[in-house]
């Protein structure tokens, strides 16, 4: 109980701090001026924004289904529309639990799982996918690193902490795509070398890694071609937010150019792989301070919390789905759990 509360209590304390910022910022901007602000964006793009943002979350559902599907039998694939859902439920997951970038695996290896996919065939694609998303994202903030450098803006020790943290998550991703494709795996290894194979509860579970990374393995080894074109894909995807920066700030009456586009979308976002819900107060105060070192006068505020907006409606259909599978799944218990009674029994 002890350990448990103990893990806890950095979220916690994240959290606490993001919500004081985030009512700091929303005082300080004045609730009259925000909701202002946000009236004047519009419904009609706002519902445009929301469609753009569902076609753009489908390319996400296509690759992890490429992934999923790969080598499987026709009768044994999984739908487009299927994994759609699965991943949106994930979406919602991570935003409202304190695991930040990483928080819907989980979910999504469970419900793929309740599909009839194979536990470990599930994690490998959901790791996969995973490992994809993160390549681009790191590319995606070093280019917005290169480019600051570039158009001169100083970013100080904020530059250095963002810089060290994209090295490390590098060098994780290198180690674990060089293991997983010479066949000598990542989490095995890591799980020996940590002697967790000495926990008789655990004794199962590292030949279970192993299982699993042969899946990993068997994908990504000789597919040089496939490899890029989801990698080009990833960077396609995660490239949006510029897009989206660039878009909702246009229907702010605010004109912001490629450069401004781009960097105001991949520096602040470091803060999203804090352990907080959505990134609560931080993404706002990082793209408050963002837009100021650059120049733009632009509710930020107003800004980010159009963004979450848009996620709330992302939350509600992922929920919506969650729970739909949550119930289908007790009702199959139930009814394996329920005793069949013979009618003509004579008791």
């Amino acid at each position: 109980m002890g350990a448990t509360f103990k893990r806890l209590l950095m979220p916690i304390f994240l959290l606490l701090i993001g919500g004081g910022i985030f009512i700091g910022l929303l005082a300080k901007e004045g609730i009259p001026e925000v909701i202002a602000t946000l009236a004047a964006f519009g419904l009609a793009p706002f519902i445009l924004y929301v469609g753009i943002s569902l076609a753009n979350f489908a390319l996400y559902a296509h690759r992890w289904q490429v992934i999923v599907n790969k080598g499987q039998a026709a009768i044994a694939k999984i739908s487009f529309f299927r994994l759609y859902l699965h991943r949106m439920s994930g979406y919602a997951f991570m935003y409202l639990l304190p695991l930040s970038f990483f928080g819907s695996e989980p979910v999504r290896v469970g419900l793929l799982h309740e599909d009839g996919v194979p536990l470990n065939r599930a994690t490998s694609s959901v790791l996969i996918d995973l490992a994809f998303e993160t390549m681009a994202f790191i590319l995606f903030i070093a280019v917005g690193l290169i480019l600051a450098l570039v158009e001169g803006v100083t970013l100080g020790n904020a530059g250095t902490v963002v810089a060290s943290a994209l090295v490390l998550f590098a060098a994780v991703i290198i180690t674990f795509y060089v293991g997983t494709v010479s066949g000598k795996g990542f989490f095995a290894p890591v799980f020996r070398f940590l002697r967790l194979h000495k926990i008789k509860r655990l004794h199962t579970t590292e030949s279970w890694l192993k299982g699993m990374e042969g899946q990993m393995t068997e994908f990504l080894r000789d597919r040089p071609l496939l490899i890029i074109w989801l990698l080009v894909l990833s960077l396609l995807m995660i490239s949006f937010r510029t897009f989206e920066n660039w878009f909702i700030a246009h229907f702010l009456g605010v004109s912001l150019n490629f450069t401004q586009s781009l960097l105001s979308s991949t520096i602040p976002g470091i803060v999203l792989l804090l352990p907080v819900p959505g990134g609560l107060g931080f993404l706002e105060a990082s793209n408050t301070g963002f837009f100021a070192l650059l120049g733009v006068s632009i509710n930020a505020l107003a800004l980010v919390l159009i963004i979450r907006l848009r996620d709330l409606v992302f939350m509600a259909i992922g929920l919506t789905h969650a729970s739909s599978q949550i119930w289908r799944f007790l009702k199959d218990w139930l009814h394996k759990k329920t005793p069949v009674v013979d009618k003509n029994a004579v008791f």
